[in-house]
């Protein structure tokens, strides 16, 4: 199956390091490739992600969907667990919408909402939970910047970052840390 005749990731990475000149993987490719990167992938436009794909069944879809919610519901992770962990995946990369949870699930969105529904749950109070557990870890325990930490928790503006600090934890990300690194030095002196 293909998408469209100008279809080019936009990037590839391979967890490995090269076998071959990195030429041969560009041109064959189309685009930069990394090596020893930490995972492999394939990055793909946006845009690319919406064109439909040359003969896709929508009848394999439903199918697919079916098959997902059935596998979920057969194992002891509820669905909203299942979208949490895809939540913490998808954060670092800014990819983290509903649409993009959705597809990773093989469910349509509604789908999705429905199920999340069923169990009392709502995908952006999830995303917001997984950001502010995530916060609370980093602060106290990473010694990264905030600008990475910002980043990691798929923020694009620190501003935004700094807001949803003060909304969870009443105090700014810097604060947070400096109180954590306080009690935690308290912790070993005492």
């Amino acid at each position: 199956m293909t998408t469209h005749p100008d279809f080019r990731p936009e990037r590839v990475t391979f967890s490995h390091a090269r076998g071959l000149p990195k030429r041969q993987y560009r041109d064959y490719f189309g685009c930069p490739v990394e090596f020893s990167s930490g995972s492999d992938s394939l990055i793909i436009s946006a845009g690319d992600m919406r064109h439909p794909i040359d003969g896709a069944d929508s009848s394999i879809k439903t199918m697919m969907e079916d098959f997902v919610t059935e596998t979920i519901k057969a194992t002891s992770l509820s669905f909203s667990h299942a979208v949490r962990d895809l939540i913490i995946k998808l954060l670092p990369i800014q990819r983290c919408t509903i649409t993009v949870v959705a597809k990773y699930l093989a469910v349509s969105e509604r789908t999705l909402q429905r199920r999340l529904k069923d169990e009392g749950m709502v995908f952006e109070t999830i995303v917001d939970d997984v950001r502010k557990d995530l916060a609370w870890d980093y602060l106290t325990g990473q010694k990264m910047r905030i600008s990475q930490l910002t980043a990691l928790l798929g923020y694009t503006e620190q501003s935004s970052f700094n807001r949803a600090c003060q909304r969870w934890f009443s105090r700014p990300p810097l604060k947070v840390r400096s109180e954590a690194a306080n009690t935690n030095s308290h912790q070993m002196t005492g």
